[in-house]
């Protein structure tokens, strides 16, 4: 029998349960609000005014991220791209990986205060092939896309930088987070691991 990570399933519980989950699709306008398409109703999510949106600044372009970042990731966790388990000769065969992308992010209602935070945050950070991060995940969600390897590690770090940055998760992604956090253990969550080999 596996030891079911608790506070991975409370975090999920968490998210899910904060308001931060929409019920229905669309993505978030720069003032943190979007028309809701069943009810044809314009609402926001970010419990933002107009005036706060404008002090928090513009975030419609992508900050600025540590280049090194790459560098950096892989002294501390090694070698191993881990959504293909494939290793890594150097850091100008992978491409930084945002865990939660920029513009899911921004579809999640990221605050612009935050946005930098976000972008340079190594909780949210790995790194990936290109062929895997820019033509396969892309700015997809769990929902749109799911990792080879380290599936439940992923799904977890999700949920970790969701709820971190007050992000929102739309009915299908909040159920393949659940799909896949239902069948893992601790170890598998914890941190990527691959076969030896």
């Amino acid at each position: 029998m596996r030891t079911r990570r608790c506070h991975i399933g409370l975090a999920v519980v968490a998210l899910f349960a904060s308001g931060l989950a929409l019920a229905h699709g669309g993505g978030l306008d720069s003032e943190g609000g979007h028309t809701d398409r069943r009810t044809g109703e314009y609402h926001k999510h970010r419990g933002q005014d107009a005036n706060a949106s404008a002090d928090a600044g513009d975030c419609s372009e992508r900050p600025d991220y540590n280049p090194k970042l790459d560098v950096l990731h892989m002294r501390r966790h090694g070698r191993i791209a881990p959504y293909t388990c494939r290793p890594v000769a150097s850091a100008k065969d992978v491409d930084i990986e945002h865990i939660v992308a920029w513009a899911e992010a921004r579809r999640s209602g990221l605050s612009c205060d935050r946005a930098s935070e976000f972008m340079n945050d190594p909780l949210n950070i790995t790194v990936a092939y290109p062929r895997v991060n820019r033509h396969q995940k892309s700015d997809k969600d769990a929902a749109g896309w799911l990792p080879e390897h380290n599936v439940c590690w992923f799904a977890a770090r999700i949920v970790q930088v969701k709820h971190k940055y007050r992000l929102s998760t739309d009915a299908a992604e909040q159920a393949a987070l659940q799909r896949v956090l239902a069948g893992c253990s601790d170890a598998e969550t914890a941190a990527p691991v691959c076969p030896a080999g």
